[in-house]
């Protein structure tokens, strides 16, 4: 089942699906095909966002309270997809070269 739904901001290129299935699934919108599956959450994905597209002087920092208390920062670029699920984890995926990060809350 869906359970959140998400476009990317360069002109709808890209839609992000998550669902009950603890699966992120990116389609190409021009074509409705699907052209990637992330299987890397343990739990259901209910939240999914792209970055929206930035500008020289806008911050582009995410800061994240994790289980520890501690905080970390992470830089966002246009074209990051962040998503959250029932495993407690945030991860962050860069769409230009492919890169991940994870937080565990």
């Amino acid at each position: 089942m869906v359970m959140c739904l998400d476009f990317s901001p360069n002109g709808a290129e890209f839609l992000a699906s998550g669902g009950s299935d603890n699966k992120v699934v990116l389609w190409r919108i021009r074509d409705h095909s699907k052209f990637h599956t992330i299987e890397e959450h343990m739990g259901t994905v209910c939240c999914v966002a792209f970055s929206p597209d930035t500008t020289a002087h806008m911050d582009k920092r995410v800061v994240i309270k994790n289980k520890e208390r501690c905080m970390e920062k992470f830089e966002i670029r246009t074209g990051t997809l962040m998503t959250g699920a029932g495993d407690m984890r945030i991860k962050m995926y860069d769409m230009q070269d492919h890169s991940r990060d994870a937080v565990e809350m």
